[in-house]
């Protein structure tokens, strides 16, 4: 999703989290049936009450597989966003916000409102996203450009804005203004991770994902310098500190499920603390796995991981809004399959399958056409 920088070294390990990073974002897209909200909405939901053990062993499975990834992937992005930011500055990227702005502008924002209006907004309209819309210009406008709705393309301004914050944040610091040259990191960073908290009583959705996802992005900007330091330690890991990983990663899944944080303030505020350690926790093993992976030569030189990183970004673009097509026909044609085992293994495999097929070959002739900006 994270488009390749030149950069005077390539870092092998960044591209394999590209590769790991968007596979996570398409795989935990294919698991809704239904998205409902106020700017429109799609109910393909299977009838649990009906369904086999089995039947529910797999509709669980899945959905569960697709929390699971929701912890870290858009983290992960991010974070890996952060870092590359920060190596570009390294290699004297970026000297002026005018430059930023208008290359951030060219790469995030032009796909956001192309993809959206010639592709995101028809698919949803065919679909049946709109079918009960009173104010079809409304729900389009208010609900897919201004984003108060859902859109897997929320991420494109999201990121933008992230990236001006945090260049006029370094600006100033650098230019010696005393309050924000005197900012320690940690002390950015426990301001970070509140800004986080409370996000989550924002109702601009903009201004929440930004305030939810700057701890991410500064995180991966402190980690770039610290790179190649870490990557020693690494070198020398034991077996055992994978395995804690692990644990720690499970242990704290399973608390989420055991205790309900919605009782009171205090237990929502540990509910964030642990979605952001359990992100960070996440994002650490993934690096260290694709650190690992980067020192393979057979899996840095494979063709389809190589392609899967080109095509990331179209990837991301064009994969998920399929989904509502293939909900559609299924419900529509085939609806008395969708409480069975098989249908439900099968139309997740398949959603899978051809929602990477498609993306993979849209981005193909897109960049083939020469339409760099939205490939």
């Amino acid at each position: 999703m994270v488009k390749n920088i030149k950069k005077n070294k390539k870092i092998l390990e960044y591209d394999l989290i590209r590769v790991i990073a968007v596979i996570a974002v398409l795989i935990s897209h294919c698991s809704y049936y239904k998205i409902a909200n106020d700017y429109g909405d799609i109910n393909f939901e299977p009838n649990i009450n009906i369904m086999t053990f089995s039947s529910k062993f797999f509709y669980i499975g899945f959905k569960s597989l697709s929390k699971f990834l929701y912890t870290f992937h858009m983290p992960l992005f991010i974070a890996l966003s952060g870092a590359l930011f920060k190596n570009s500055l390294n290699n004297n990227k970026y000297k002026t916000l005018k430059e930023l702005v208008i290359k951030k502008g060219k790469s995030l924002l032009i796909p956001f409102f192309i993809v959206t209006v010639i592709y995101l907004i028809p698919i949803k309209y065919m679909s049946g996203y709109y079918s009960q819309s009173t104010n079809l210009f409304k729900d389009i406008f208010v609900g897919q450009v201004l984003q108060q709705g859902i859109t897997h393309l929320w991420f494109l301004p999201t990121l933008f804005c992230i990236f001006v914050i945090s260049y006029i944040y370094i600006y100033i610091q650098r230019s010696g203004l005393q309050q924000f040259a005197t900012i320690k990191k940690t002390l950015l960073l426990i301001i970070l991770i509140c800004l986080n908290i409370i996000s989550s009583s924002i109702n601009i959705v903009l201004v929440k994902n930004i305030l939810t996802y700057l701890v991410y992005f500064y995180i991966g900007f402190l980690f770039e310098d610290k790179r190649e330091k870490l990557n020693k330690k690494i070198d020398n890991w034991s077996k055992w500190k994978y395995i804690l990983f692990i644990l720690e990663i499970g242990a704290i899944f399973i608390i989420f499920k055991i205790f309900d944080y919605e009782s009171n303030i205090y237990l929502k505020i540990i509910r964030s603390l642990l979605n952001i350690v359990l992100a960070i926790i996440e994002i650490s093993l993934i690096y260290i796995i694709a650190y690992k992976l980067s020192k393979i030569e057979k899996i840095v030189q494979n063709k389809i991981i190589k392609k899967i990183s080109e095509y990331s970004f179209g990837i991301y673009l064009y994969s998920d809004p399929i989904n509502y097509i293939l909900l559609f026909i299924m419900s529509n044609n085939l609806s008395q399959y969708i409480n069975t085992t098989a249908g439900i293994i099968g139309l997740y495999f398949s959603r899978v399958f051809i929602t990477f097929s498609i993306s993979i070959i849209i981005t193909y002739v897109l960049r083939n056409m020469k339409m760099k900006y939205i490939c």
